[in-house]
C-alpha cells in the first residue's frame, strides 16, 4: 500500500512539473512575440517622416567647407540601428559619433556643438581653430599651428615671416602625418608664446624656433646675421625674459647690441641667473 501511494505521488510530482514547464515556456513565447512586436512597432515609429532629420545646418565655419561638413554628418545619419530603428530620428540619431568624426577629420574645428533645432533640422554650431603659428617641415611644406601647440591643417606657402614659425623634430608617425600631433605641451606653448610676444617691447623680434640642440631651444631674431636666443625646454620663460631684459639694459652688452646687432650671433640664457653672448666681429 506504501509503494502504491510513493508511486501515486511520483507520478503526481512529475504531472506538475510538466505543466509548469508547459506554462513557463507559454509564457516564453508570449513574452518573445511581445518583445519582438514591440521592436517592429518602435521600428515603425522611429522611421515616421514627422520624427527625421529633414536638414542639417552648419554655422560658424570660414575655412572648413560646409559641403564637407553636412555630407560628414549625412553619412553618420544614414542606415539604422540594428537593421532596425532609423539613425535620422531626431530622438536617438548618434549625437555623440557625429562629434566625434567631425573632430577627428576636420582638426581645424576648435569648440563644437551638435543639437537639434527647430523644424527638425540638426544644428552643427563650430569655431575654428586660430593660426597662430607655423609648424614646418622644411622651408616650404608648413601647417597650421595652434597655441596649444596643436597642427590642425596644412597651410599654403607664405613668403617672408608672416607666422612665427616652428622647425621641431616630430615622431615618425606624426612627421608622416603631422595634423593632429602635439609639438609641445600647452604649458610649454604658453611659456614659448609670451616670451616671443614680449620681445619686441625690448627691441626684439623673433621669426622662428628649432630645436636642433638637444635639450634646449633656439630662437631666431629678426635681422640680417638671424642671431639666436639659445633657452633649455625646460625653463621659466617669465625668468628667462627678465634676464634678457636687464642684460640687455646693462654694459657692455647695451650699447653693443645698439652698434653692432649686425654682427651678433646669439645671446645664451641656458644658465641660472647668466647671459653669455657672442658677436661675430
Amino acid at each position: 500500500m506504501q509503494k502504491k501511494m510513493l508511486s501515486f505521488k511520483s507520478a503526481h510530482l512529475e504531472q506538475l512539473k510538466k505543466q509548469r514547464r508547459q506554462i513557463f515556456l507559454r509564457k516564453a513565447v508570449f513574452y518573445f512575440v511581445c518583445l519582438v512586436a514591440l521592436f517592429f512597432i518602435l521600428s515603425l515609429v522611429s522611421k515616421i517622416k514627422g520624427f527625421a532629420i529633414k536638414d542639417v545646418a552648419v554655422s560658424g565655419a570660414s575655412v572648413i567647407s560646409t559641403d564637407e561638413i553636412k555630407s560628414a554628418v549625412q553619412k553618420d545619419i544614414s542606415g539604422n540601428y540594428l537593421h532596425l530603428f532609423s539613425k535620422k530620428n531626431i530622438f536617438i540619431y548618434p549625437k555623440n559619433k557625429i562629434e566625434r568624426d567631425l573632430r577627428d577629420n576636420f582638426k581645424r574645428i576648435k569648440n563644437l556643438n551638435v543639437a537639434m533645432g527647430e523644424h527638425s533640422t540638426l544644428d552643427i554650431k563650430l569655431t575654428e581653430q586660430n593660426q597662430e603659428f607655423l609648424w614646418c617641415a622644411d622651408a616650404i611644406k608648413c601647417y597650421f599651428l595652434n597655441k596649444d601647440g596643436l597642427i590642425f591643417s596644412e597651410a599654403p606657402f607664405f613668403s617672408g615671416d608672416v607666422y612665427f614659425k616652428f622647425f621641431t623634430t616630430l615622431s615618425s608617425a606624426d612627421a608622416a602625418h603631422p595634423i593632429g600631433a602635439k609639438v609641445f605641451s600647452p604649458e610649454t606653448m604658453a611659456g614659448i608664446s609670451d616670451l616671443i610676444n614680449s620681445l619686441p617691447a625690448i627691441g626684439l623680434k623673433s621669426i622662428s624656433l628649432s630645436s636642433d640642440l638637444p635639450g634646449s631651444f633656439a630662437i631666431a631674431l629678426a635681422g640680417a646675421n638671424s642671431p639666436k636666443l639659445l633657452i633649455k625646454e625646460k625653463s621659466d620663460f617669465t625668468k628667462i625674459y627678465n634676464n634678457l631684459s636687464s642684460a640687455l639694459n646693462t654694459e657692455p652688452l647695451k650699447t653693443k647690441i645698439k652698434e653692432n646687432y649686425a654682427s651678433l650671433k646669439y645671446i645664451d640664457l641656458r644658465f641660472e641667473n647668466k647671459v653669455y653672448y657672442k658677436f661675430s666681429q
